[in-house]
């Protein structure tokens, strides 16, 4: 598991934001093919470390990144030839929670070796004719390891994003980090005591 999470924060340094960032609202020189949205997430970099280089109230912070942003959208806008309102849409992008492998990937694998290796441990412990216990330990365990993941996945979550854009400072991005949609769905259907009894053998309760 090690090296598949190594990999994929190699893949996630490299497909991160180019080199030649800065802190003067220029775009980095030197060619490379990127689709809109990856140069809109760039855009808002180079926004942020604009104003943060420059910082003295969080008026002014907030001025001058709206001011670089607007001056790096426009240039985006014609370099791919695209109108204002489809470079807003790409940012609106960068908002959805769609499946996000560096972030998601990881996670699911945790989960599931955790459903396994906890569900072993309990049908070594118990036996069949123990149906009770099996169950009360295979519904704390299960909402142990759903909580347990839902803040590994908050801390990875931002983990990865920082490593995107070479930056830990990323304020109004927080906000938009899919996992934390991904909470409330986990904590009002979480499957780990399903799964966890399941595995031990016994039904779920009707």
């Amino acid at each position: 598991m090690g090296l598949a999470v190594l990999g994929l924060l190699l893949a996630v340094a490299g497909c991160g934001v180019p080199a030649g960032m800065n802190n003067d609202c220029e775009w980095p020189a030197g060619p490379r093919p990127r689709t809109l949205v990856e140069d809109v997430r760039t855009a808002e970099e180079l926004a942020m470390r604009y104003a943060d280089a420059r910082y003295d109230s969080k008026a002014a912070h907030g001025r001058l990144r709206s001011e670089c942003e607007a001056k790096l959208f426009d240039l985006l806008s014609n370099a791919h030839g695209v109108s204002a309102t489809e470079v807003s849409a790409a940012r609106e992008q960068l908002a959805r929670n769609s499946f996000d492998p560096p972030v998601h990937l990881p996670l699911i694998v945790f989960y599931l070796a955790a459903i396994l290796w906890t569900t072993r441990k309990i049908r070594d412990r118990f036996t069949s004719d123990e149906p009770i216990a099996i169950a009360v330990t295979s519904v704390f365990v299960g909402l142990g390891i759903g909580l347990i993941v839902i803040v590994l996945g908050h801390l990875w979550d931002g983990t990865v994003e920082m490593l995107r854009v070479g930056n830990t400072h990323m304020s109004y991005r927080v906000g938009r980090l899919g996992f934390r949609e991904h909470t409330r769905q986990g904590v009002r259907g979480n499957s780990c005591p399903v799964l966890v009894r399941r595995l031990c053998g016994l039904p779920s309760p009707p």
